[in-house]
């Protein structure tokens, strides 16, 4: 705002008087996306939708590891999980 008068200044130190004067500079807050649920996720019963994850993981052998996982969207249940190398 002093810059838009056509005062000449520098952040730091206008945020040095701030802290001089135990004034809290206000930050902005980020504005996040709303999400709202799909229009097809309105399930009524398991087996309706399921939802494929892969993990990747280590063994203390140093080893990779993928895992498949299967959900249920309905039930959040996971009836299976495929490990392979």
């Amino acid at each position: 705002m002093l810059s838009r008068r056509g005062h000449d200044v520098n952040v730091k130190r206008v945020y040095r008087r701030y802290r001089q004067a135990h004034l809290a500079v206000r930050r902005l807050k980020r504005k996040r996306p709303q999400r709202t649920a799909p229009v097809n996720a309105l399930l009524t019963g398991a087996n309706q939708e399921w939802g494929l994850n892969f993990i990747c993981d280590g063994v203390a052998s140093g080893r990779g590891i993928r895992i498949l996982t299967v959900v249920d969207g309905y039930t959040r249940e996971c009836p299976a999980i495929e490990v392979g190398g």
